[in-house]
């Protein structure tokens, strides 16, 4: 029989227990990824909040404030594939990841420095070198450290915390802009991410390549040239590629550029209430985030990309017919955000699951180096010359176009998902 005091003393083992099993590496590890993935895409798109204030000190055009988002891809796409292939080779992720957070960080600084159009580009596309190749260590760096059923659901976790800070702070940088400037809202941006490499530079240890609990996988300490032949063989790596031009180029970087200002030029939104609309959009993001990306561990990466993917062209639709329609607005943001979860699944989960775990980091930047060149750099920048042309709504309809297209090419891709691939070699031995 069981007396009182070891029944109290087994329930606090259970619940010590509990408790180390939360604060294990790989959950403060995920956590934090999560924190710096938010404060890359704040440093990166937090500037579109105060386009109007920008704009009329420096007086830009629609086109060079679409410039100011192209060269962050541009140079985005180049450096990501260049550094993360040299950390695949060295095997030393941790001191190029916080390496970048420092120069991110300081270089978001140096933008409110900026006087004039060059000067903001010059800034902007320090941004993107440090930027681009932080992505993509991140991701691979969490694969590392992640059980294989936890990987689609970490990959998650982490674009969820970053859409919650973007949820959170579109009006926050916008209260700052209205009362101390623009420029102060830009040095405020900069201070969170220099905290957080320092976390990083104390806390985190250099990522393993391979997981203990996967038998098939050899310890590989250095990357193979061999290797980038599986890379680019892969045929979801390369429709991972494709689709990244049209989702760069459209419902990622071309609405989050011009969705705000064309909320506050077509459907008569204030600054804030734009800032607003699209602190809901973050929020929903947060819980799409999460949501999708764990389902996808369980039914399979391609029907939940292919159903997402659906569902997102209703956003833009949506925008396009009800932009003077407060309440529409806030449903759709609401309703049709879950495509926010196709960034860690296309491109990171699918192309990381396609090619052996030591080239995923180069497998993940090949997918980054043509959406964002491509895609990134084109999609902001013809935006802003439509919506000088045609009318603010231009770039919306690219959103939309863009959106059909990748459902399109999506429809190739084969299942990635570790549960289902074994379900599936299973039923084949049982035959």
């Amino acid at each position: 029989m069981v007396t009182k005091s070891e029944f109290f003393k087994g329930e606090r083992k259970a619940m010590n227990h509990g408790a180390v099993k939360w604060w294990r590496y790989e959950n403060i590890i995920m956590v934090s990824f999560g924190l710096l993935w938010g404060l890359i895409f704040l440093d990166r798109l937090g500037i579109t909040y105060i386009f109007p204030n920008i704009a009329a000190d420096l007086q830009l055009t629609n086109a060079q404030l679409g410039l100011t988002m192209s060269i962050v891809a541009f140079t985005w796409g180049i450096s990501s594939v260049i550094f993360a292939f040299i950390s695949d080779s060295i095997g030393k992720r941790k001191n190029f990841l916080v390496f970048f957070v420092f120069m991110f960080s300081i270089a978001t600084f140096g933008v409110g420095l900026a006087q004039s159009i060059i000067a903001l580009l010059v800034a902007r596309a320090i941004i993107g070198l440090a930027e681009g190749p932080s992505i993509p260590l991140i991701q691979a760096s969490m694969m590392a450290e992640s059980t294989p059923s936890r990987r689609g659901f970490n990959a998650g976790f982490i674009i969820a915390m970053s859409s919650l800070i973007g949820g959170l702070t579109p009006t926050l940088i916008v209260a700052i802009a209205g009362h101390l400037g623009w420029r102060y809202a830009l040095y405020s941006m900069s201070i969170p991410g220099i905290l957080l490499g320092i976390f990083l530079w104390i806390y985190m240890r250099e990522p393993r390549l391979s997981n203990e609990s996967e038998k098939d996988v050899s310890h590989v300490s250095k990357m193979k040239w061999s290797d980038v032949k599986i890379v680019l063989k892969s045929r979801n790596v390369w429709l991972c590629v494709i689709g990244a031009i049209f989702q760069m180029g459209g419902p990622i970087l071309t609405f989050s550029s011009f969705g705000p200002l064309y909320l506050m030029k077509e459907g008569g939104f204030s600054q804030t209430a734009a800032a607003a609309i699209f602190s809901i959009y973050g929020i929903a993001q947060f819980v799409w985030s999460a949501l999708m990306p764990w389902l996808s561990d369980r039914f399979g990466r391609k029907p939940v990309v292919l159903t997402v993917m659906f569902v997102q062209m209703l956003l833009p639709i949506s925008f396009l017919l009800f932009h003077n329609i407060h309440g529409m607005i806030v449903l759709a943001v609401i309703t049709f955000s879950c495509g926010s979860c196709l960034a860690p699944l296309t491109f990171f989960t699918i192309p990381g699951e396609s090619v052996p775990p030591v080239s995923a980091a180069t497998a993940m930047s090949l997918v980054n180096l043509v959406g964002e060149v491509i895609g990134g750099t084109l999609g902001p920048a013809l935006g802003g010359m439509f919506a000088d042309r045609y009318g603010i709504a231009a770039p919306i309809w690219i959103v939309l176009l863009a959106t059909i297209v990748t459902f399109i090419l999506f429809l190739g891709l084969k299942e990635t998902a570790p549960a289902k691939r074994n379900f599936e070699f299973s039923k084949t031995i049982a035959q």
